[in-house]
């Protein structure tokens, strides 16, 4: 069984228990003091294009954008590479580069 008793901890607790708004929360309220990273990828993992761009919103300065969008295009779903780069919120945050990677992977 998994503590809980740590923000890192509740961060494994939440996705275990798919809790991703509350995990958004986290991200929201902790920044850079918890694992932003296990995060994203659990978004990624599941494909929730929403939550990934709140996250990227919010704490994209303290997450390593080459391997985020780098995991985004190997999981090959074009469907939610597509959901992200249609997404208002992140397009003047995230450099022009990173929505260029998704496109071309859409494409191919």
């Amino acid at each position: 069984m998994v503590r809980c008793d740590n923000v890192n901890s509740l961060v494994d607790c939440y996705i275990k228990e798919d809790k991703r708004e509350e995990l958004w929360n986290l991200a929201f309220d902790y920044g850079n003091e918890i694992d932003l990273t296990k995060i994203a990828n659990y978004y990624i993992s599941v494909r929730d294009s929403f939550h990934i761009c709140e996250l990227l919103s919010i704490v994209s300065n303290y997450l390593d954008l080459d391997y985020l969008f780098d995991s985004i295009v190997l999981t090959g779903d074009k469907e939610f590479m597509f959901w992200i780069l249609n997404n208002g919120t992140i397009k003047s945050i995230i450099d022009s580069k990173y929505f260029s990677k998704l496109e071309n992977a859409c494409r191919n």
